[in-house]
């Protein structure tokens, strides 16, 4: 399921903003079966996969998704064992943070322009 999100992920990047929506829905789709499927104590992967679904959400244009998820994504990193002082959490909680005031900022443009 991950490798064809990937897949999706990597369609939807080379798609049009306005055709977007349909392969988000997919992407998203798969994320979310393989976040079931993913164990309660697999906290990197659930937040990894989360990560990826918010990448989706912003692409699709969804960034009340995307802060969503990624805030729900740095929850998650931070329930590891090692938190986010381990060198692979540390990574995540740094792509997670940056795209979170990404996300933030295009929300806010977004709502200006109305």
């Amino acid at each position: 399921a991950v490798a064809q999100a990937a897949a999706l992920v990597a369609r939807l990047v080379a798609t049009p903003a306005a055709q977007r929506a349909e392969p988000a829905k997919e992407a998203t789709q798969l994320l979310d079966a393989a976040l079931a499927g993913a164990k309660p104590d697999e906290t990197r992967i659930r937040a990894c996969l989360l990560y990826d679904k918010a990448v989706v959400a912003y692409l699709a244009g969804d960034f009340a998704e995307a802060i969503a998820t990624l805030q729900a994504a740095e929850a998650e990193n931070a329930k590891q064992a090692d938190g986010i002082f381990g060198s692979s959490g540390k990574q995540l909680a740094n792509r997670v943070a940056q795209m979170l005031v990404s996300a933030k900022d295009r929300a806010a443009r977004e709502a200006a322009a109305r």
